[in-house]
């Protein structure tokens, strides 16, 4: 009996029965005339759709025609000088104008186009960006030690340099922030102590101010001062007539900067760059921080030429711009003061300096004195670096003579253990 089940079992067949392959096929026939139905009740609404658009007279869509691609307007390489001096007055695209001022500059930069290029060069350090973005700082030093200061010296076989001697001493003074100040980011003792004396040169060679130019800078402070009084007095009188805050035209100043901010250059392909929009695009607060000398750089022009057109600063300008630099250089160097490996430097400088105020403005004399004292303070208040010597302890010793003798930073186990406690 079992073996007649075995067998009964192994002659089963694997696979679906003739049944069952019946219905697959019906059902496979059924699949595909539907499928065949709903092709043709498609087709069958296109051209009922197409027969609506014809009675109810309806264009149909139209296909979309291919703009022709205009050819690419070729630009002079002072057009594309402006282009990138704009773009540098953005903090965001500062880095990558760099990199494009770097690749111009060492491709077209001529005997030609030298006065463009220091022109575009002198605007773009007139802002802070150059010596306060991050990523911009190192291609800043990449474009003056690798294309600008080189062509200060003597050219090949002792001849005659790329630049002039007004143009030699401008680029000189741009390097002052471009290459010593920016190098001060560190935290390299044997690169910020070699910034520092090549800072320390350029502090030595300071002229100091005429009396005239003393008496100048004085009127223009008392003036400011007296139309910030008369705004002050002009708007208690309003306050004090109306009972409520006169309306103020300079609280919506700040909102036109930032609509004009907003908006973004034109792109490479259009003409030539809009001067008065790109300066009127910097934030309040960068135009505050820019140096003096560099507010002459800020001049709107309606032609790139123009724009970017060569005048030899003066000597009495060039000296300003050398004291502003050093001066914000300055104020870099203070943030030092803390650090170990720097503090002995920077109180040597802060000392000649402090000694030699005299060089600079009244208001710069008392930003100065102000850093003096900060330092004498903390060196006052700070521990010593020194060793100690016999009998000296860094922190006052309490004695309590008969019960244990411990300090304030020290261990009272050791103590105890003396006294057998």
């Amino acid at each position: 009996m079992s073996r007649r089940l075995q067998q009964s079992q192994s002659a089963q067949l694997i696979g679906r029965s003739r049944a069952e392959r019946l219905l697959d096929r019906l059902y496979h026939h059924q699949s595909k005339e539907l499928r065949k139905r709903q092709r043709e009740q498609g087709a069958a609404a296109g051209v009922n759709e197409a027969l609506k658009r014809q009675r109810l007279a309806i264009p149909a869509p139209a296909a979309p025609v291919k703009k022709p691609r205009s050819e690419p307007v070729a630009q002079t390489p002072v057009d594309a000088l402006a282009k990138i001096v704009t773009y540098a007055q953005h903090r965001q695209k500062f880095p990558k104008a760099m990199e494009l001022l770097i690749k111009l500059t060492k491709d077209h930069m001529t005997a030609e186009t030298k006065g463009y290029f220091l022109t575009g060069i002198g605007r773009i350090m007139a802002h802070n960006h150059a010596t306060s973005s991050p990523e911009g700082r190192p291609r800043v030093i990449q474009l003056f030690e690798q294309e600008l200061l080189p062509k200060t010296k003597s050219g090949d076989g002792g001849g005659e340099p790329f630049f002039g001697e007004l143009e030699r001493e401008f680029v000189e003074i741009l390097a002052i922030a471009a290459v010593h100040h920016n190098k001060l980011f560190t935290d390299d003792t044997y690169q910020f102590t070699t910034s520092l004396s090549r800072l320390k040169a350029v502090f030595e060679a300071l002229e100091p101010y005429t009396q005239t130019e003393i008496e100048e800078m004085v009127d223009d402070d008392e003036q400011e001062q007296q139309e910030a009084e008369q705004k002050v007095e002009g708007r208690a009188e309003g306050e004090g007539a109306e009972g409520e805050p006169a309306p103020q035209e300079h609280r919506s100043a700040p909102v036109t900067v930032k609509k004009e901010q907003d908006e973004e250059p034109s792109s490479a392909g259009d003409g030539p760059v809009d001067a008065a929009a790109s300066s009127a695009a910097v934030k309040p607060e960068e135009q505050d921080n820019d140096s003096e000398f560099g507010s002459s750089f800020a001049a709107a022009a309606p032609s790139s030429h123009a724009l970017l057109e060569w005048s030899a600063p003066s000597r009495d300008e060039l000296c300003m711009m050398k004291r502003l630099y050093f001066f914000n250089a300055l104020s870099t160097i203070f943030t030092y003061r803390h650090k170990s490996w720097a503090r002995t430097a920077v109180e040597h400088l802060f000392q000649q300096v402090y000694l030699k105020r005299s060089l600079f403005s009244p208001a710069e004399q008392e930003q100065i004195s102000s850093w003096q004292s900060d330092i004498k303070t903390h060196k006052k208040q700070g521990p010593s670096v020194g060793a100690l010597g016999i009998g000296e302890a860094a922190d006052p010793v309490r004695d309590a003579r008969e019960e244990r003798l411990s300090t304030a930073h020290g261990s009272g186990v050791w103590a105890a253990k003396q006294f057998g406690l």
